[in-house]
Formats: C-alpha cells, structure tokens, sequence
C-alpha cells in the first residue's frame, strides 16, 4: 500500500515545481520599436523574435489614461494599432510586454517602452488616384477628377474616411503635367476651377524640352 502513496507524493511535488521555476524565469523585453504610418494606418514593429515568450502591447492616449491591449499573447514583432489611435491629433504611449501564457498570471512582467507618437504630425500622406482627366484642345484646358486616399476608419454609415476627412485644412495637391513628346515639365499653377478640392481645370501651358 506504500507505493501508491509514495507515487502520488511525487507527482504532487512535480507539479507545485513547474509554475514556480517558469516564474522565476525572465524573458528578454522589446527592442528597436519603431512606428510607421501612412495614410493613418499605424504600425508597430520591433525585436526580437521571441522562443518560448510571447508578447502584448498596450497603448495609451492622452485623452484616454487607461492602457488598452491589442496583439495580446503574439509570437510576431508587428503590431496593427490603427483601431486604438481613432484621434490622429492624439499623442500616444507604448508598452510592449513580455511574458508567457501561465492559469496563476505573472504579477509583474518585465516590459519596454517605445518612442510617443502623433498621428496628425508624423503620418505620411500617400499618392491620391486620378479617377478620370478630360483634355480640351480646343480650350487648352485639362480637368482632372482625384478621388481622396481612404484611411481605415469609417463613419457611422460604414462609408470610408479619407485622409481630407482627417486633413479639412492642411491638404492641398499639386498637380505636375507634361507634354508625351517633351522632356520637361510645367511648373504647377492653382487651378482655375475646382470642386471640392478634388476636381480641378487648368489651362495648359507650353512644356519646355
């Protein structure tokens, strides 16, 4: 009767040692953690991969102090955090934590802090699409028809934000055009017209070669 006892004994011991010495252990926290963003998607990237470790990233805004997850337990080193940073004029803190999946949880975990980040300022705006242009020889003239950049917002009808939507003020294009038979270009001019800041007419100039 003693054998079952003592089989039993170990196992318990076995498994009261495994959570304790998984604690103890300490995980290498983030490194070289950059932003990028164009058009106001925003994304985090950093190193290193991680073993036998995962990941989570927590950000907080100015306007909201409460630091809130996303990539929560992930093997990779990239992060979408669009969905957390709805404000662009918003300054926004990083944490990326290090830790493992454990039923009692990690008290503390060791983390690392990355640069802050202003959508509104440091966002690149990328190239709009020319929908159509119109050229009128007999007026000299060119309409060109731009649709905006969308974002990856939505209004509340789940139509697309575009970065005018973001931008009312602080955007303009310019337009570059040239002759197909010429080797120069023209200087941009303001249009004549336009509608919306989105359809423009230009008179056409002479294209030096």
């Amino acid at each position: 009767m003693r054998c079952p006892q003592t089989v039993l004994l170990l196992l318990g011991t076995l498994s009261c040692w495994h959570p304790s010495s998984a604690q103890g252990e300490k995980y290498p926290t983030a490194t070289d953690i950059r932003w990028s963003s164009i058009n106001l998607k925003t994304i985090l990237d950093w190193s290193p991969k991680p073993t036998n470790y995962t990941y989570t990233v927590l950000i907080r805004g100015k306007y909201f102090k409460d630091w809130k997850k996303k990539c929560i337990f992930t093997t990779d080193t990239t992060c979408d955090v669009s969905d957390l940073m709805k404000d662009p004029k918003d300054t926004y803190d990083v944490r990326i934590v290090s830790e493992i999946r454990s039923p009692d949880g990690i008290e503390e975990s060791p983390y690392a802090e990355g640069p802050s980040f202003t959508p509104y300022e440091e966002t690149i705006i990328g190239k709009p699409v020319i929908r159509n242009f119109t050229l009128n020889k007999e007026l000299n003239t060119l309409t060109v028809l731009i649709r905006d950049t969308p974002t990856p917002y939505r209004f509340s009808n789940n139509t697309p934000k575009t970065v005018r939507d973001f931008f009312p003020n602080d955007f303009t294009y310019t337009l570059f055009y040239r002759k197909a038979s010429s080797t120069g270009k023209v200087s941009p001019k303001p249009p004549i017209f336009w509608y919306h800041h989105s359809l423009f007419l230009y008179h056409m100039g002479t294209c030096s070669s």
